[in-house]
């Protein structure tokens, strides 16, 4: 539909690219990839390691509307805790 679309000339070029941009598809393969990221980034402030990224998407692959054990994960590793001070043999 969108190539006819395209072929025809009744959306332009960027209203295709917005349509695909926009499609469940693409949100479906980027969203829980975008979600791991953000959780490094925002809980750890730094870049996903390699390991820990694809256990995480692994997981959310697998279960993928438990997001409540991948935050739970996240703040209660021994990494985010030390930030604020809390040690985490002794919490």
């Amino acid at each position: 539909d969108l190539i006819n679309a395209l072929d025809t000339s009744t959306w332009t070029r960027a209203q295709v690219l917005r349509a695909i941009a926009e499609s469940q598809q693409v949100f479906n393969q980027e969203f829980i990839q975008g979600f791991v990221a953000m959780q490094y980034y925002g809980y750890l402030r730094r870049i996903p390691d390699a390991g820990g990224y694809n256990q995480w998407l692994t997981y959310m692959n697998a279960h993928q509307n438990d997001f409540r054990t991948m935050v739970n994960g996240f703040m209660n590793s021994d990494e985010y805790r030390k930030r604020f001070g809390v040690n985490p043999d002794n919490p």
